[in-house]
């Protein structure tokens, strides 16, 4: 009794880059590749959003943890301080008038 082979078939869009050494033929070390590149990408674009995620809470806490700071040290008494703080951050902040373009 003669094994038949049974004859299995990709679509050519399925496999454009697989075939590494251009002999038109896939071997399993080139499939294997291109599964390890694939996951790989997968992997770094799960980083970028997660590094994507965490700097924009970063950011968010900064832009909450400001105002928050002024209350507090207006609170505690320290008016002088606060008012220095302002006109420091002010100068720099993308808000105040010393920033803005005179049109």
């Amino acid at each position: 009794m003669a094994e038949d082979k049974k004859k299995v078939t990709i679509d050519e869009d399925a496999v454009n880059g697989m075939d590494t050494d251009g002999d038109g033929h896939i071997t399993k070390a080139e499939y294997d590749m291109h599964l390890e590149f694939k996951r790989r990408e997968l992997e770094d674009q799960d980083a970028q959003r997660d590094a994507m995620r965490k700097m924009t809470w970063f950011a968010l806490f900064g832009m909450l943890l400001y105002p928050a700071t002024i209350v507090v040290t207006s609170l505690l008494g320290a008016d002088k301080a606060e008012q220095k703080i302002i006109n420091e951050v002010s100068t720099s902040n993308c808000w105040s008038t010393k920033s803005r373009p005179v049109l």
